[in-house]
């Protein structure tokens, strides 16, 4: 699965809420970081030659009009056009989006289509939806695909939320010439239920709890069962300012259809996760936290981790974060690419990140970041 990253160029995330259509987390069909990506003819980031962005509204319609060229575009360069129109209303909520890529080096034309919906039958009901079309021209071929996601939601008060939904997309969906999805050929319902208690008396120590709790069951549009996954989150904020979480998380036996990176379906059995992590408040000039983890990653064996954190703020406008995690697993399942199988190792690791942030003005912020991982891992089974 492609790893999504945060757009941080103002000019892509500046008045930039009326493209935003992602109902699903993070999925998109309009995702700014492919604009000066990676070349399609040698990897390197792409230099923009121009782009132009024009929003406002027309009668009852909102609108954004978006297109970016890229250098070379006529021969190794690409080209994105973007368009959204949103019809607001007190109860409900249309929209539309379409997007057009050309990529010249691939011989390559990619068009999506979508159509989302939000409405409030009630002061309780909520419904909210998104239909997706994308059509592919290539040299070998043209494919379309169709994608959809529907949720309705209950929130009968202030403290408690409810909601489900049902996601399908076609193994011929592709949305990521221009936009993010995590993958496709995908068929599965969401169940979740979030619940805030905050009417705890002034004397206790306790100012809030929160809960969330998740399931899932996919599988692939071939009726494939994949894991199905069953989550449960607590966090308890204390009127000191210290904070207590929570996490356990169960995937319950089922295959696996990207691991071996289409050499088949791979079969796992339960695995089971739990976290939990400590916060004391700010004292002085510090704030300090702890962590421990179990883990199941491979077939059958299983690992922990440790965290720990430490936050230094030396005045008001800056505070430097320091973090340390070191992990270890006796089952550690990834694909060889090489040798066309599995392996399981043992593995030991450690994760380390130190973080600067000041603030020397309104409006003005410096981050320095470095981070990096050590890993030592020995084969123990192969599969």
């Amino acid at each position: 699965i492609e790893v999504l990253f945060s757009d941080k160029r103002p000019f892509f995330t500046e008045n930039q809420s009326i493209f935003d259509d992602a109902l699903v987390k993070n999925e998109s069909v309009f995702y700014t970081r492919r604009i000066g990506g990676p070349r399609d003819d040698n990897g390197a980031a792409g230099d923009i030659e121009a782009a132009v962005k024009v929003i406002g509204s027309a009668g009852p319609v909102n609108y954004g009009l978006f297109a970016a060229r890229e250098d070379d575009a006529d021969e190794v360069g690409r080209s994105y056009y973007a368009g959204r129109f949103v019809i607001p209303r007190g109860k409900w909520l249309l929209g539309t989006q379409t997007t057009y890529t050309e990529r010249p080096f691939r011989n390559r034309t990619a068009l999506v289509n979508a159509f989302n919906y939000d409405i409030k039958p009630g002061e309780v009901w909520r419904l909210v939806g998104q239909f997706m079309r994308s059509d592919i021209d290539t040299d070998s071929g043209d494919s379309s695909g169709l994608g959809s996601f529907n949720a309705i939601q209950y929130l009968p008060n202030d403290r408690w939320q409810f909601e489900f939904s049902l996601l399908h997309y076609d193994d011929t969906l592709d949305v990521n010439d221009m936009g993010y999805l995590r993958r496709n050929d995908l068929a599965e319902w969401y169940l979740s239920a979030v619940h805030d208690w905050t009417d705890f008396p002034e004397d206790s120590r306790t100012a809030s709890v929160s809960m969330r709790a998740f399931a899932t069951r996919p599988s692939n549009t071939d009726g494939v069962r994949l894991m199905d996954n069953i989550s449960v989150m607590l966090g308890q904020n204390m009127r000191s300012g210290s904070d207590i979480s929570l996490r356990i998380n169960a995937s319950l036996a089922g295959y696996d259809d990207l691991i071996s990176r289409g050499h088949g379906l791979v079969y796992l059995k339960n695995r089971f996760n739990g976290g939990l992590t400590y916060s004391t408040p700010k004292r002085g000039a510090w704030r300090k936290s702890v962590g421990v983890e179990v883990i199941q990653e491979g077939y059958e064996g299983w690992g922990m981790g440790l965290q720990a954190g430490l936050t230094w703020y030396p005045y008001e406008k800056l505070n430097l974060d320091f973090s340390l995690q070191p992990r270890q697993s006796r089952d550690w399942l990834i694909w060889i690419v090489d040798e066309e199988r599995l392996g399981s190792y043992s593995r030991r690791n450690i994760t380390g990140r130190v973080t600067a942030n000041w603030f020397p003005a309104e409006r003005h912020e410096v981050r320095l970041n470095a981070q990096w991982l050590t890993i030592d891992a020995e084969g123990r089974q192969g599969y």
